[in-house]
């Protein structure tokens, strides 16, 4: 018995040693790794050209004033009252800006300029009566007298209400009020309005570009204003400030008035130019970079005068080459 049975083990091992290892779990087959594929690289690129070229410096700027007008008390301290102008207001002479507290002057003077008219009748009469023979030199003078003194006080009160304004004598427009309020005390000196002339403004641009751009007084510039172009002529240069003489002036210019400047400095005619993108500089040193045939190669460059979006190329590249911008 015990025969047998080694002989069916023997059997079966047999059969599993014939089988190899079908009866074990199938392995997956390995994947090859995916190919990249180069991605072509694209590039904005513009073409190297010819033309005509002008460097210029171009400013904003607006008509300034030449000089101011103070305005201020001189006669004596009081509380102020009140503005009768507000910052930017035309005034031309006669027009009140100012007025002091001085009570009821108003009243004042009316009462005074009746007292002075009945102080005037009376006299004139004497006078008829004097010179008639029914008054005496005695009478005629206290009538001289009294009407002498209500014409001073008449006057007095004139002049201290006038003294209690400022009144402009310029025409032009107020550029500063000093922030005064109802019963501030104004001492006499002291600046209360500013008034700048209109017919006293001046052409001012300031730019960091001026002390370095070889500007000289005298050079030619183009004025661009309300729909007009106007020649005009350096006429003054201090640091990066530069003064403007027009040919002539607008009637409607004024203070504030926008005024675009343009100043030629050089040209150049039938130039190699390159799109102003397409330049980098390192190091005191400038290139761009050339498509070709694909290939992005970079190529030193000497530069010229720049205008706008293009940059005068004076060696390095070819007209027609196709660079690339970045």
């Amino acid at each position: 018995m015990k025969y047998k049975i080694v002989i069916i083990i023997i059997f079966s091992v047999s059969l599993l040693l014939a089988s190899g290892c079908g009866l074990l779990p199938k392995e997956d087959e390995r994947l090859n790794p995916p190919i990249k594929e180069a991605r072509e690289v694209q590039y904005k690129t513009e073409e190297v050209i010819r033309m005509d070229i002008e460097k210029k410096l171009v400013l904003y700027s607006q008509w300034k004033a030449a000089s101011q007008v103070y305005y201020q008390y001189t006669e004596f301290n009081a509380p102020f009252l009140e503005y009768r102008v507000s910052k930017g207001d035309n005034v031309k002479p006669g027009d009140v800006l100012a007025v002091l507290d001085i009570g009821d002057i108003d009243k004042e003077l009316r009462d005074t300029e009746i007292t002075y008219q009945k102080q005037k009748l009376s006299y004139d009469r004497i006078l008829e009566r004097y010179e008639a023979g029914l008054a005496s030199a005695y009478d005629l003078r206290i009538a001289e007298l009294d009407f002498e003194n209500a014409t001073n006080k008449l006057n007095d009160l004139k002049e201290e209400k006038a003294d209690s304004l400022l009144v402009a004598d310029v025409e032009g427009v107020v550029q500063v009020l000093m922030n005064y309020e109802k019963g501030d005390m104004v001492n006499t000196g002291i600046n209360v309005v500013t008034v700048v002339k209109n017919d006293d403004i001046i052409l001012q641009a300031s730019s960091r570009q001026v002390g370095s751009s070889g500007l000289k007084v005298g050079d030619y510039a183009l004025l661009e204003s309300m729909g007009f172009e106007i020649d005009g002529t350096i006429s003054a240069i201090y640091g990066n400030n530069v003064k403007i003489e027009p040919e002539y002036m607008l009637d409607e210019w004024e203070l504030g008035s926008s005024v675009k400047v343009d100043i030629p400095l050089d040209n150049s005619i039938g130039a190699m130019v390159v799109n102003r993108d397409a330049v980098r500089s390192v190091g005191g040193r400038s290139y761009v970079r050339l498509l070709i045939n694909g290939i992005a190669i970079e190529k030193s460059v000497e530069l010229g005068i720049s205008s706008g979006r293009y940059i005068e190329v004076l060696s390095g590249i070819e007209e027609g080459d196709i660079v690339i911008l970045y």
